[in-house]
């Protein structure tokens, strides 16, 4: 088994690509999202380049919860007044509005919030390991994926 994508060439997307900049048009997702994931520019997507852009897109966005949670901390306060007051003149049921959320904040709240919790711990913790492990686990596929080849 290969683990070359031939079947994912970007040469139609990059002539495609090259007219729509001569021509000052923006590049479509698909576009950048190949572009991207071609890391060696060989018009050719290998399981490799694929696997080491989502990598590197988990480690980024990972990075970004991290910034914005950190630079709109101090504002928490101000962001709540703001939603809050938002949402108290959004609709018609302004009553109802204002039941719900005192319902949730007694009764819901607290098992979200803790399931939240348990699940971010769960995530850093499984990304950890996931980094300690992953050469080990790309070894292993690629041996198997060689001894499927083979037979």
């Amino acid at each position: 088994m290969s683990n070359d994508w031939s079947g994912y060439s970007t040469n139609d997307q990059k002539q495609s690509r090259e007219n729509k900049i001569t021509h000052g048009r923006k590049k479509t997702l698909e576009q950048i999202i190949l572009t991207a994931l071609d890391s060696n520019r060989d018009d050719q997507i290998t399981f490799d380049e694929a696997e080491g852009s989502v990598l590197e897109i988990v480690d980024k966005a990972g990075m970004a919860i991290k910034k914005i949670n950190t630079v709109l901390t101090p504002f928490k306060n101000i962001l709540t007044f703001g939603f809050g007051t938002f949402i108290c003149f959004y609709g018609k049921n302004f009553t109802y509005t204002i039941l719900f959320l005192q319902v949730f904040r007694v009764s819901g709240w607290p098992t979200i919030k803790k399931g939240l919790i348990e699940l971010k711990e769960s995530y850093w913790e499984s990304r950890e390991e996931l980094k300690k492990k992953f050469p080990v686990l790309v070894k292993s596929a690629r041996s198997t994926s060689s001894q499927e080849s083979d037979q």
